[in-house]
């Protein structure tokens, strides 16, 4: 498990100092700088800091395509609470919004232990300078055949729908598959084209690419400098009814086994009872 412990040491209305720690060997502080006043600059400053300690400095010396694998023990109560949507303040919740998004799948807590927070402070000392555009925006990937790539969440469940494998991290999956080398770009039906415009904008230019053999119709559309991944669609969804249909079939036998063998229990037991009056 990759996790990293933040802890907001201070702040004001120019900067708001968070302390860090990955475990024994990687821990600082990082400093982040505010041209203007900013409201909640705390919080604000604790999930800037972990986006700029995963995807800039990438302390786990790689570039995380998912949050399997990953936990992040935060600050304070306030902290825990916008992620897990039970705060929902407005001019916070776009800066913390990677942790479900882009790191869907970790594991978040409140930091207890606080015994690493003094090798923090003697560690080496990083300063991020606020940018409301670059710290609030989706996460960008760099993949072979596309370039510059963002992923929209709505991608990631019709991946998950579409394909005909269960996948157990969704993401990651997705990730793996965007990275294959040999995706061309296609035509879209003249009806699909149009349903798709008035979903996601008719203004926008978009492009449809498949993959050979996978049945998925990637489509992005086309922002400045990069390419958002809106949704992922199959024309022909008869083997995806076919592995809903095997789904079902399995959980309909799994509950009834388990139906069974709680009911065989229940009668051994009353047996039991009996035998010991």
């Amino acid at each position: 498990m990759m996790g990293i412990r933040t802890k907001v040491l201070s702040h004001s209305l120019e900067k708001t100092t968070v302390a860090w720690s990955t475990g024994l060997r990687q821990n600082g502080l990082v400093h982040v700088h505010f041209m203007e006043p900013q409201a909640a600059n705390d919080l604000i400053g604790e999930f800037i800091a972990i986006r700029h300690l995963l995807f800039s400095t990438k302390v786990f010396d790689r570039f995380p395509v998912s949050g399997e694998g990953h936990s992040f023990s935060l600050s304070s109560e306030k902290s825990y609470q916008i992620v897990t949507g039970a705060r929902k303040t407005k001019n916070i919740v776009p800066y913390a919004r990677f942790l479900w998004t882009d790191m869907a799948g970790a594991k978040i807590d409140i930091a207890v232990d606080d015994g690493w927070i003094q090798s923090a402070i003697d560690g080496p000392v990083l300063d991020v300078y606020f940018d409301h555009y670059n710290h609030t925006g989706k996460i960008t990937y760099v993949m072979p055949d596309f370039g510059k790539v963002q992923i929209s969440p709505h991608a990631v469940e019709r991946y998950t729908e579409r394909n005909t494998d269960f996948i157990k991290a969704p993401r990651r999956s997705l990730m793996r598959f965007l990275n294959k080398e040999g995706f061309t770009k296609t035509k879209m039906p003249d009806s699909v084209l149009k349903h798709k415009r008035m979903r996601y904008g008719p203004n926008d230019p978009v492009e449809v690419w498949t993959y050979p053999e996978s049945g998925l119709y990637l489509l992005f559309v086309l922002k400045d400098g990069y390419k958002e991944l809106v949704t992922i669609y199959m024309p022909d969804l008869t083997l995806v009814k076919e592995r809903q249909a095997m789904h079902r079939r399995k959980t309909h036998r799994a509950n009834w086994l388990a139906a069974k063998e709680a009911s065989k229990q229940a009668s051994k037991k009353k047996r039991q009872i009996r035998i010991v009056l």
